[in-house]
């Protein structure tokens, strides 16, 4: 086991795609894809009143995508959780998430299990993720918990609320819209395309 951490113990999940499942009423995290997921797509799925909607945790290889998904009333919503290299690679795209804070950080001071010899060589926080064009019906961009400043690259988001320093600071979404209302044809009945004229209509990389 020691000799395959983070060599290929994952061999049989490469290409692997997760995607049109409903997921409801979940007691801890309703997705948490993480370790080795070379080329793995989880995509349209619909999730509600789960603890934690997504955790994206410890990616050891990707590139991994995780894209046209809808998160909402859960008790949390797009988790970033504990630190990775920064080959692992991650996407995030064309998600709609509904939570007061639209991008939260846990534990990235923390690296896969804690593993004094892997703390050393692993930067803290996601510098390898990407997160663009997502909406996020939330009430502020970003939450912490850990004190590691954003790192990930992101733009071209819709925000429902206002933007924090901390993201100009990072350099973080400079083209995204801020305050911004996203107006679907008919949230109420599942119906998540925009409308024409909407803020976000083409506002996307």
């Amino acid at each position: 086991y020691k000799n395959k951490v983070f060599k290929g113990i994952s061999e049989f999940n490469k290409g692997l795609k997760i995607h049109n499942n409903r997921i409801d009423l979940c007691l801890d995290d309703a997705m948490e894809p993480g370790g080795e997921l070379v080329d793995n797509q989880w995509y349209s799925n619909v999730i509600s009143r789960a603890k934690c909607a997504t955790r994206i945790k410890t990616i050891s290889m990707g590139p991994f995508f995780y894209y046209d998904n809808y998160l909402f009333k859960c008790s949390d919503g797009l988790r970033f959780y504990k630190s990775t290299p920064e080959c692992a690679t991650v996407y995030v795209y064309h998600n709609v998430i509904e939570y007061p804070a639209a991008i939260i950080y846990h534990a990235m001071d923390k690296v896969a299990w804690n593993d004094p010899e892997l703390r050393k060589l692993i930067k803290p926080g996601t510098p390898g993720f990407h997160v663009f064009n997502n909406i996020f019906i939330c009430e502020r961009p970003f939450s912490n918990s850990s004190g590691i400043k954003p790192n990930f690259k992101g733009d071209y988001n819709l925000y429902t609320s206002d933007k924090e320093p901390v993201f100009t600071e990072a350099g973080i979404d400079l083209h995204s819209l801020f305050n911004a209302k996203p107006d679907f044809v008919d949230l109420a009945n599942g119906n998540l395309l925009l409308k024409e004229g909407s803020a976000g209509k083409k506002a996307g990389s």
